[in-house]
């Protein structure tokens, strides 16, 4: 017939394996809590959620943060304790608390003045550990033109075997 074309048809074989669709929450995909160069036992932490721009001053590194924020850990490992050590600060006061893998692990009414030094023991999951930290108490408005409203903040964070 005029007018009609020719029409191929191809057999294509069906793919053995299915497609891997990667996993969006991954916390590795996250940015890093700073950029630093890891030592051979240290565990890289994330900014998942919550946080405001990294700082610094010399070795210090430190991100504050308004009500709630969230860090993150990748373990490839099995479950194990690792000691999570950082300085904490924010206005006098408020109470932080902290919940890992959703548990209640740690509160802390901070003290007025400086940053202070604090160790806890927290269990290690195999794969993704959350760490949850909540603010009770107002915020605050550090001034002169800083629009942010703040609770807390934390200083450099490190995970290391107890």
């Amino acid at each position: 017939m005029p007018g009609l074309l020719p029409v191929s048809v191809f057999r294509l074989p069906a793919k053995n394996t299915p497609t891997i669709v990667p996993d969006l929450t991954d916390v590795r995909l996250e940015e890093a809590w700073d950029a630093h160069e890891l030592g051979p036992d240290e565990l890289r932490l994330y900014a998942v959620s919550g946080w405001f721009s990294l700082e610094r001053e010399d070795a210090r590194t430190w991100r504050w943060a308004g009500r709630r924020a969230e860090l993150g850990v990748w373990w490839a490992g099995a479950p194990r304790q690792v000691r999570l050590h950082f300085k904490v600060g924010g206005a006098g006061g408020r109470v932080l608390r902290l919940r890992v893998n959703g548990a209640p692990l740690w509160s802390l009414r901070l003290p007025s003045g400086p940053a202070v030094m604090q160790e806890i023991e927290i269990p290690l999951a195999t794969g993704r550990t959350t760490l949850e930290w909540t603010l009770e108490g107002k915020l605050f408005r550090p001034g002169r033109g800083d629009p942010r409203q703040l609770g807390f903040m934390i200083e450099n964070p490190s995970l290391s075997a107890p």
